[in-house]
């Protein structure tokens, strides 16, 4: 019996060195992964990530209540023709006649929020900072 225990116990260690092996791999495996994924994104570039912040600062400073969706092509055009070439946006449609339209640039975002209660925006600068403004509908004020 006691052969068994050892035999048993050998097993046991190979299989043990077997998933260590296969945790190394792993790990390598999505080491190299990481560093082709990184060397195959495009540099960013300080200029396009400054256009993209003062395209939203410009974008706050217009005050823009349109709550239209028909007019949301528009109003994403207006604004991504001026931003980086490889800024990426959609206009999603959400319940209860609520839409909104999204704009991203590296890791920079801005977005314009038509809702039931009002229309807000929101914007992830470059250093990460997020900006915020809001106008509510006269009913839902405080």
């Amino acid at each position: 019996m006691h052969k068994i225990n050892q035999n048993d116990d050998q097993q046991h260690r190979k299989y043990i060195d077997l998933v260590k092996n296969n945790e190394k791999n792993h790990e390598k495996i999505v080491q190299n992964q990481t560093q082709q994924n990184e060397q195959n994104l495009p540099p960013i570039n300080e200029e396009e990530q400054r256009l993209f912040d003062e395209v939203a600062q410009f974008f706050f400073a217009e005050k823009i209540n349109n709550r239209v969706y028909q007019n949301a092509e528009q109003i994403q055009h207006h604004f991504l023709k001026n931003m980086p070439a490889s800024t990426l946006s959609q206009i999603e449609k959400h319940d209860l006649e609520e839409w909104s339209i999204y704009w991203s640039f590296a890791e920079q975002s801005l977005e314009y929020y038509v809702g039931k209660y009002g229309v807000f925006y929101a914007h992830v600068d470059r250093f990460g900072v997020e900006h915020k403004y809001e106008m509510l509908d006269n009913e839902h004020l405080l």
